[in-house]
């Protein structure tokens, strides 16, 4: 339960028109351990129906969260991947499990 309470950070990012890249989150002071919750676009256009240009999070972002030491990422969507893309191999991201006992 450790991850869902803390420090939290809502970023606005209302204003970018399709994706979200690192270079967009770097103006922002974002502090080891915190929640970050990412207010985009998606937020204003409702959830009646499921829409397929949603705003997704690149890697380069999710590895610039992972190097501030973000604990949690939330997102105001069902994915953080853009609709239909598909990638036969997956990079693995190097992060530190928290429980590990090493």
């Amino acid at each position: 339960m450790e991850s869902f309470h803390g420090p939290c950070q809502v970023l606005d990012l209302c204003e970018l028109p399709l994706e979200i890249h690192a270079a967009d989150l770097e103006s922002f002071e974002i502090t080891s351990g915190e929640i970050i919750l990412l207010k985009t676009k998606n937020s204003l256009r409702g959830y009646e129906t499921f829409r397929r240009d949603f705003v997704p999070v690149k890697l380069d972002a999710t590895r610039f969260l992972i190097e501030k030491g973000v604990k949690t990422l939330g997102v105001d969507y069902l994915s953080v991947k853009k609709f239909g893309v598909m990638r036969r191999f997956m990079t693995p991201l190097s992060v530190p499990c928290p429980c590990s006992r090493d």
